[in-house]
């Protein structure tokens, strides 16, 4: 039966759009928030205290629904409807902003934020992309996943555009119409299968990604807590260690203006990072794609650690290695649910990989601050990022290994 519409256009890629628009509003409503900090900071009196904390709300929030509410959600809604709701709760959050004058008002926000970014998240986004792609998954993948990385460097661009001609209240209802127009594209072109159209997933399973999961069955509870364990400290070195990098820079006597170049490049190169590794999954398998970028971020971290030389150089290739290596925590955890599990475990293992990161994430947040504060520097906890990063791939190898053996 043929999967093509009228256009000729495989419906298989309007369904990839749904997941890069999806995406996008996660990182305009989480990944995206520091960009307003200032702002809101400025605009509702907050303290700098008050101000750290909505982020760190959103993460938590996020981390509580992604682990007790996301599979009953799901149950409950399809995922074309249950991700259309989700994405108007991202125009709902951005009207609560708009409203708000002070820290109530934008914890209510970042309460909203944490339960849209878990809801419409990679998650759910994996699975129907699942569904529909039975070869180049992983570059499908690859390119929702990029909607993030779109968002962080969008929304920078959207505020200075519109921050001086509006109010900041304004640019928050600009934002707030531009995620309800995007929930209804959802609502609209959205199908949790192509059975639903009568249809056949796009393409023939014959990639790598296909031919390095021999039998499809889930992982065994050993390998499933190796594998969680080193996600775990993924997410350890993917949160804290990549959100301190600019002070590691800004500390070590490195400009604002040197500082910020880097960031304007690592935003790129971070959305080619997660194309790369679907790409790269496709033809070679997860599991050597997962070994080559563990392989960047651990050449990023010590570079890091050389940050002290003060070699804009060293710094450029530091910044260029982990961005590229981010994509571990994104398309990465997918690809490696995928590839260690059945069609039917694939939603709970991309479901326990997230959540672990986060926690991951929001433990060791605050370590690098506070090994900088008793040594004055910030590359001592770089060194450990690095030692983090190396046990991380240890336990991943460990834990690909075992499960080629069970099902071999």
């Amino acid at each position: 039966m043929s999967e093509t519409k009228r256009t000729g256009l495989p419906y298989a890629f309007v369904i990839c759009l749904c997941g890069i628009l999806s995406m996008f509003c996660v990182g305009a409503v989480a990944g995206s928030i520091t960009a307003y900090l200032p702002y809101i900071i400025e605009y509702g009196g907050l303290t700098q205290t008050q101000g750290s904390s909505i982020f760190t709300i959103v993460c938590l929030v996020s981390l509580i629904v992604t682990s007790v509410l996301l599979e009953p959600y799901y149950r409950r809604f399809s995922y074309r409807t249950g991700l259309a709701l989700a994405l108007a709760g991202a125009a709902v959050d951005y009207l609560i902003y708009s409203f708000s004058t002070g820290y109530v008002g934008f914890v209510c926000g970042a309460l909203l934020g944490g339960v849209v970014y878990a809801l419409a998240g990679m998650v759910p986004v994996s699975i129907v992309i699942n569904a529909w792609f039975a070869d180049h998954t992983a570059m499908a993948l690859g390119l929702c996943a990029a909607g993030t990385g779109a968002a962080s460097i969008t929304i920078p661009m959207i505020l200075s555009a519109l921050i001086e001609r509006v109010s900041l209240p304004g640019v928050f209802r600009v934002m707030a119409v531009l995620m309800a127009i995007i929930a209804a594209a959802v609502l609209l072109l959205l199908r949790d299968r192509p059975q639903q159209m009568g249809l056949t997933a796009y393409g023939t399973p014959h990639s790598a990604e296909q031919t390095t999961a021999p039998a499809g069955r889930d992982a065994d509870r050993r390998t499933m807590l190796c594998m969680l364990l080193g996600i775990l400290m993924l997410g350890a070195v993917t949160g804290g260690g990549y959100q301190h990098v600019s002070v590691l820079y800004t500390v070590a006597g490195f400009s604002d203006l040197q500082v910020s170049r880097m960031l304007s490049l690592g935003g790129g190169l971070m959305i080619a990072g997660k194309c790369l590794f679907g790409v790269i999954t496709d033809r070679f398998g997860t599991s050597r794609t997962a070994y080559l970028f563990f392989a960047f971020l651990t050449g990023g971290w010590l570079l890091c650690c050389l940050a002290g030389r003060q070699s804009m150089p060293l710094a450029v290739l530091s910044v260029v290695f982990i961005n590229l290596g981010m994509a571990l925590s994104t398309v990465g955890l997918s690809a490696i649910a995928r590839s260690i599990s059945s069609e039917q475990g694939f939603g709970r293992a991309a479901k326990n990989f997230q959540s672990f990161t986060m926690i991951g994430s929001i433990a060791f947040n605050t370590i690098p601050g506070i090994i900088a504060d008793a040594a004055g520097s910030y590359i001592p906890a770089y060194w450990i990022v690095t030692a983090i990063t190396l046990a991380s791939l240890a336990l991943v190898a460990a834990a690909f290994i075992r499960y080629n053996k069970k099902v071999s």
